[in-house]
């Protein structure tokens, strides 16, 4: 829209939700929404010579990334460089091929660098997704899809970089035999000593837990990053008590503070059950 008058400047519509436009257009009685694209817009502004004008001659560009969310287990890029004549950049179709492991993508993308085998890539960083078994899940229970986390080159889509379950479909580069959850949240993307690549990431997963990985700049693929579980909120998979079923929906918030001359991290996240915002048993 233009931030002057408010008038369109241009509108995309993915051609997977057009099947939807004529229940909207009826406005028919439904048990459940039709969401169309449902989730939060990524903005990457690359401004070369800095002098806030996006001069495409100059090698400036604006890409913008969004998920569907409820809409849908795809993400999608455009080229806005010139708003009036916005591009097709890339699309990612969920479940299938590198990204078989997809759920529906509420992860918002997140923009960041990393050093492959002293190769500097430019990758959106995004979680696996919302598995909906979850929806109706009333204790701990381990998810079919979601349960991963991707790097991506941000200006191509092809994937760089996944972590998932061992045993199934996806290309998972490194295994973590703990994601069993999946993991609607955005992924807390660090550059602990700016120098402009992510150092530390930190996710939740439906599951209660709280993720860390560190990046290993400069490795392989295959080296590129370790980590692992370091904090459980849920009770067990065999637990009958509703209330310990507690779910991370959301990124953490990380402050750094010291003790005796160590650093430390601070980490602060909220639980809940998205799905049923009134239940109160959880």
């Amino acid at each position: 829209i233009d931030g002057e008058t408010g008038n369109e400047r241009f509108a995309f519509m993915p051609k997977e939700l057009l099947s939807l436009q004529n229940t909207l257009y009826e406005n028919s009685e439904a048990y459940k929404h039709p969401y169309g694209l449902d989730g939060q817009v990524t903005t990457w502004v690359n401004d070369v010579d800095g002098d806030g004008i996006i001069e495409s001659g100059e090698g400036d560009h604006v890409y913008l990334y969004i998920g569907m969310r409820r809409g849908g287990k795809n993400y999608y890029a455009l080229d806005v460089t010139n708003p009036s004549i916005p591009k097709w950049l890339w699309g990612i179709n969920g479940g299938t091929g590198d990204f078989s492991e997809l759920g529906q993508t509420w992860s918002q993308p997140k923009k960041s660098k990393v050093n492959i085998s002293g190769m500097v890539i430019d990758v959106l960083v995004f979680a696996g997704g919302y598995d909906v078994k979850q929806d109706d899940a009333t204790t701990r229970a381990e998810d079919t899809v979601g349960r991963a986390i991707y790097m991506v080159n941000a200006k191509t889509g092809k994937k760089v970089w996944a972590g998932g379950p061992s045993g199934f479909a996806g290309g998972f580069v490194k295994t973590f035999p703990e994601m069993k959850y999946s993991i609607p949240s955005s992924v807390l993307v660090l550059d602990m000593n700016d120098d402009g690549l992510a150092d530390k990431m930190f996710v939740g997963d439906v599951g209660g837990q709280l993720w860390r990985f560190d990046v290993a700049n400069g490795s392989s693929a295959n080296h590129l990053v370790t980590g692992g579980v370091v904090f459980e909120a849920s009770g067990s998979a065999a637990d009958s008590d509703e209330s310990q079923n507690r779910r991370f929906y959301d990124e953490p918030d990380i402050s750094t503070f010291r003790r005796n001359r160590i650093r430390y991290f601070s980490i602060k996240m909220g639980s809940g059950f998205r799905a049923h915002p009134l239940n109160d048993i959880v």
